[in-house]
């Protein structure tokens, strides 16, 4: 049976005594800068399935069950980017009691898909629409699970004691009844474990449960080394990663013992404040610097799965855990304007799409519109948070053209028709995603038109 404490001491003792101030707090930031590096996508996760499975939350679920949400997001929805054109079920999955089966029923007509992300942020399976995956049962493992499968059941391994499932297909807004039919469709989407399934112990967290927004407080101090400890002291760490999380031991981070503070001199914790809010940034920088930029728009083809690259497992856990490979969901987001200045609702935005120039996909484009650094959907007077190969009511110059108003207050004209509200005040960012999308994309000889200024 595995065992989530197998990846580290249970105690760690803080760096040697007797060293200059200037040396200890100068290892402390390098052990601080680069634990935050490797361990932020596991404090988020932590958090998110405190939240998610917490009795208090909105929208909360136990473990092994999904919550099956029947409207399409809007503010507070979650605590990570949503989806806005998809109908999903989330659900946390704890597999340290056995295996936890799902029924996957037959979908027509519609996208969907059912991927699985461990606690790190890698997307370890994919069932779905893309694939032709066939309707069925399938079980999700943590591997070195020893027992028999029900005959006829499709066995999926996965690393990591506990993992979000979320279960996404499209609703056709033009379509009457779609959202209804969406619901149902994704009810008949279950979930069971098997008999005698008993899961290891779980701390709930406090009440009510910490945010994973990465504006929350506990990311910026030395608290996230008390979460990191948490979580690893129930979720262990990904195999291979022992000897990363072992670097830390000096200072009691990275193990399963409770992060003391308190045990280390005051050079050591500047240097690990320090460290925290270097890496912060650095984190929240990698979005952009280590994505490849056409026009306006950042493309990141290393989505998903990260191998050793913590950094941009970091980048894009921030951004939004849980994030799919580029072949299921290549993500394209734009920061600045077409003059290389930030977004902000201060100004007035224009994208404008020719005729036929939309992103080539198979399933469906849209974008959405966050807020900076929350990430979070912004409440509008028309309920709208994106636009999309879906939106119903656009108006089209008489080219054939579209054109996306991005602004705080409404438009004038026919542009009203085709607005996607900002937020009264502060920065913003815009999210392309394209689901399935067509080489050009894939191989970058796609770009979409920039964001211009329109005042």
């Amino acid at each position: 049976m595995n065992t989530a404490r197998n990846a580290s001491p249970s105690q760690a003792q803080p760096g040697l005594p007797g060293l200059p101030d200037a040396l200890q707090e100068q290892e402390a930031f390098a052990i601080a800068y680069q634990a935050y590096l490797w361990g932020y996508p596991y404090v988020k996760s932590l958090l998110l399935r405190r939240e998610a499975t917490h009795p208090t939350s909105r929208n909360h679920a136990p473990y092994n069950q999904f919550h099956r949400y029947t409207e399409l997001a809007k503010p507070g929805f979650h605590d990570f980017t949503p989806t806005v054109e998809a109908l999903m079920n989330v659900g946390w999955f704890d597999l340290s009691g056995g295996p936890l089966l799902i029924d996957v029923p037959e979908v027509l007509e519609r996208y969907w898909s059912v991927v699985a992300t461990d606690i790190a942020g890698n997307t370890v399976s994919y069932l779905g629409s893309r694939l032709g995956s066939a309707p069925g049962r399938y079980a999700y493992v943590w591997r070195g699970w020893g027992g028999d499968l029900p005959d006829g059941v499709t066995r999926i391994d996965i690393d990591s004691r506990f993992l979000i499932t979320l279960v996404r297909s499209l609703v056709r807004q033009g379509r009457e009844g779609d959202l209804q039919a969406c619901v149902a469709s994704n009810a008949r989407f279950t979930l069971q474990t098997l008999p005698g399934a008993r899961p290891m112990p779980v701390d709930a967290g406090p009440t009510p449960p910490l945010s994973a927004r990465p504006d929350a407080p506990h990311f910026h101090s030395l608290v996230f080394f008390e979460l990191l400890n948490a979580a690893i002291a129930e979720a262990g760490v990904l195999p291979g990663e022992e000897g990363v999380a072992a670097q830390f031991y000096g200072l009691g981070i990275g193990c399963a013992g409770r992060f003391d503070a308190e045990r280390l001199s005051d050079a050591q914790r500047r240097g690990l404040q320090q460290g925290v809010l270097a890496a912060f940034g650095r984190v929240q920088a990698h979005l952009q610097v280590s994505a490849q930029r056409q026009g306006t728009w950042f493309f990141n083809y290393k989505v998903g799965v990260y191998g050793h690259d913590f950094l941009s497992r970091s980048a894009i856990a921030l951004g939004g855990f849980g994030a799919m490979v580029p072949e299921e969901t290549l993500y394209v987001y734009a920061m600045t304007d077409a003059q290389g200045a930030p977004l902000d609702a201060a100004r007035r935005y224009r994208i404008r799409f020719d005729n036929g120039g939309y992103p080539p996909v198979d399933a469906f484009w849209s974008i959405t519109l966050y807020t900076r650094p929350a990430n979070q959907l912004v409440a509008n007077p028309i309920d709208r948070y994106s636009i999309s190969s879906e939106t119903t009511g656009l108006q089209h110059g008489p080219d054939g053209s579209l054109t996306i108003a991005l602004q705080s207050d409404a438009p004038e004209g026919e542009l009203a028709a085709n607005w996607l509200p900002a937020p009264p005040s502060g920065p913003f960012w815009l999210v392309l995603r394209t689901y399935v999308p067509h080489a050009p994309l894939l191989q970058g000889h796609y770009t979409p038109p920039p964001v211009t200024r329109a005042d």
